[in-house]
């Protein structure tokens, strides 16, 4: 049974699909946060697995079993910058195959039907990505909770 992997991991929750080669899913997971720019790499790891391993329970398999993971996450950006540091996560906790894109491409991809168009993305942390025709992208903000943290800090140390 080939089973592929596909996950949504954000800065609140994870979640994970596991769908067999007609299209079924046959398990679902979710679990904590695994954005890997707001918290600790242990957390990541341990959002990621938990989620993994609810998804696979119904079937019995083990990750070496899956033929593939295919995962938008935040944390990593529209051109698969932080994609790297999220495939070393998986192969860490047992997936050796592994598609990494940002949660922005899947939402927009999901939202739109893999047309062109713009798309709005507020949760955790906001985007707007936009998607031309002949594959274009543009993207607005993107920032998230550290970069609005960080902005605060600069602030405060500004006025001191």
């Amino acid at each position: 049974m080939g089973i592929i992997l596909a996950i949504d991991g954000g800065g609140s929750r994870t979640r994970c699909l596991a769908v067999d080669r007609q299209g079924r899913v046959v398990g679902t997971g979710e679990s904590g946060p695994s954005n890997h720019l707001l918290v600790r790499r242990g957390v990541v790891l341990d959002s990621l697995a938990e989620a993994t391993s609810k998804a696979l329970a119904p079937s019995a398999l083990l990750p070496e079993q899956v033929v593939c993971v295919s995962a938008g996450m935040a944390g990593v950006d529209y051109d698969k910058t932080g994609a790297g540091e999220m495939e070393e996560a998986f192969r860490e906790i047992g997936f050796t195959r592994s598609l990494i894109t940002g949660d922005m491409v899947i939402a927009h991809a999901g939202a739109l039907g893999g047309r062109s168009g713009v798309l709005a993305l507020a949760g955790t942390g906001s985007c707007i990505l936009g998607i031309g025709p002949s594959g274009e992208r543009v993207k607005v903000g993107g920032w998230g909770r550290c970069m609005a943290m960080k902005a605060a800090l600069i602030e405060l140390d500004r006025r001191r």
